[in-house]
């Protein structure tokens, strides 16, 4: 999201006293890190507008980068941590009953999968529409009711990923294998979030409440892949942008990215890359 755009919705929300019950909207608004208690009681969508936004939730910590989101069920009691200055987020908080007539499997109350994901462009658009919205036009218009409507759909459409994934979850109900792969799917944003402290697998099984040796199962049954190799990936996709966009020596770049040493730092780069972190940034350059 471009500055000016950031600068529209501040100013339009600023502006209006966003909050008024709608029949799918109970709030909208820009956070630097603070948000209303009451958000803990509803299903709130939390858009990245700048920087990095740092969520925390006791041991778990998980991050929205601009144009990702996070969304959060009723009772969850997380709270943002801006750990970049300047940071800055869409929290779109619904209205109860809103989410009534969506629901994952088995007739269940709708309880999405509480995770960062990318933002589509209609996601962006809808979540960028009901900001605006929310603080031009009165408080029942059918226009913003159904951007919000929209903008949950959107939302949930994102979760069927997620189900895909649970489904992989070795147990006997699908409800058992979706909180399973919810606990997963925490202890993979604790990963991208916290990645420079080297998490340990007791951390991230602890974000999980699984033991050890059944988080280690699980999370090669969810993702196929394996604590250790998420969080080198993660190491190396800071790397890769390091590389592109600062003046950083591949020194500095391994040491920034998480990397103790540079010469383990360049072989792991090269063996995922096929090139090395030089010529990665000589390639980048020239494009």
């Amino acid at each position: 999201m471009d500055r000016l755009s950031i600068d529209t919705l501040y100013r339009e929300l600023d502006r209006a006293s966003v909050g008024h019950g709608l029949s799918y909207l109970h709030s909208a608004s820009i956070c630097n890190g603070k948000e209303p208690a009451e958000y803990i009681n509803r299903h709130c969508f939390r858009l990245g507008l700048r920087g990095r936004v740092q969520l925390k939730n006791g041991a778990y910590h998980a991050s929205i980068d601009p144009e990702s989101f996070y969304i959060t069920n009723p009772g969850h009691p997380i709270r943002c941590i801006t750990s970049e200055e300047n940071a800055l987020s869409l929290v779109v908080a619904f209205a109860p009953q809103s989410a009534r007539n969506l629901v994952l499997v088995d007739g269940e109350e709708l309880q999405f999968f509480e995770c960062s994901a990318g933002a589509g462009p209609e996601t962006l658009r809808l979540a960028q529409d009901v900001a605006l919205l929310s603080s031009r036009v009165p408080v029942h218009d059918g226009g913003l009711q159904k951007r919000c409507e929209e903008l949950l759909h959107s939302v949930f459409a994102t979760q069927q990923q997620y189900i895909a994934g649970a489904d992989q979850i070795p147990a006997n109900s699908a409800k058992r294998r979706r909180d399973i792969f919810s606990r997963l799917l925490r202890a993979r944003d604790h990963i991208e979030a916290r990645y420079m402290d080297d998490p340990k697998i007791e951390n991230l099984a602890e974000v999980a409440h699984l033991s050890r040796s059944h988080f280690l199962r699980m999370y090669r049954a969810g993702f196929g892949t394996t604590p250790h190799q998420d969080l080198l990936a993660r190491k190396l996709r800071s790397a890769c942008e390091l590389l592109s966009d600062s003046k950083l020596s591949v020194t500095e770049v391994a040491d920034a990215s998480g990397f103790g040493n540079r010469c383990a730092f360049s072989r792991l780069f090269s063996q995922r890359y096929g090139v090395s972190p030089r010529q990665y940034r000589k390639a980048a350059h020239f494009h």
